[in-house]
């Protein structure tokens, strides 16, 4: 995805290896979003990457998946999956036609749209009348990354994400009203795993983008301090129906 926080096309093969979900991690997603998807013909995945969660909503009952990428080496990583097709476009500018997707998936990714309130227009035009935007993601003050605590400037990563009130009030002004919330993906990591994704990870990442090298430098220090703690992460899940 181009980003105004990762450069995509040098971090690619990065971004692919290490931030794929897990086996363990796509079947809890599957709980939630598969009732969502299950039945619906088009689906579209919105900055999709490299394409982990296109073939999951193939699996979890979407009948065709349009997987919408700006950066062409993410693409590049992506596993050809039949019924997943992958188009170049941005969110501000769906390469799509008006009404016709049935749900469209965002995951890890609002916070990197360039003009959140386009993106959401062109959500709009392209759903159906009772079409729906499933987001998952990190929402201050709903869901939780207390790792990147111990990193100086860390206030400067928090702020490039939407809170829930910025959220809905975004998605408000299109017509769209907040359906389903809740925290569902959380983990349990070790502080010296989180400073070995931080070290992997300080040019691919948004959270790590946000700060200086010396502040990635003092927190990956911070963290090895404390190799056996154990920090807590989550993931939220929204869901935006047309009214």
């Amino acid at each position: 995805m181009t980003s105004p926080h990762v450069n995509y096309e040098g971090a690619a093969r990065d971004y692919a290896k290490r931030r794929t979900p897990t086996a363990g991690a796509l079947s809890i997603w599957a709980d939630v979003v598969a009732p969502y998807a299950k039945y619906t013909t088009t689906v579209i995945d919105l900055a999709s990457g490299a394409g982990a969660f296109s073939g999951a909503l193939r699996d979890w009952g979407t009948e065709r998946v349009v997987a919408v990428e700006p950066s062409i080496a993410m693409q590049t990583e992506a596993v050809p999956i039949d019924g997943v097709l992958h188009v170049t476009g941005r969110a501000e500018a769906i390469p799509v036609r008006t009404r016709t997707v049935d749900l469209i998936w965002i995951s890890m990714a609002f916070h990197h749209f360039e003009q959140p309130q386009q993106a959401v227009r062109e959500c709009r035009r392209v759903l159906v009348d009772d079409g729906k935007v499933a987001i998952r993601g990190f929402v201050p003050g709903h869901s939780e990354l207390t790792w990147f605590r111990l990193f100086p400037g860390s206030d400067k990563a928090i702020a490039r994400f939407p809170d829930l009130e910025t959220m809905n009030a975004l998605f408000s002004e299109s017509g769209f009203g907040l359906v389903h919330e809740q925290v569902v993906e959380q983990f349990a990591q070790t502080y010296a795993q989180r400073a070995d994704f931080s070290e992997q990870m300080r040019h691919a990442d948004s959270v790590l983008t946000a700060m200086s090298d010396a502040d990635v430098d003092a927190g990956i220090a911070a963290l090895r301090a404390r190799p056996d703690e154990i920090e807590h992460f989550a993931v939220s899940f929204l869901i935006y129906e047309l009214q």
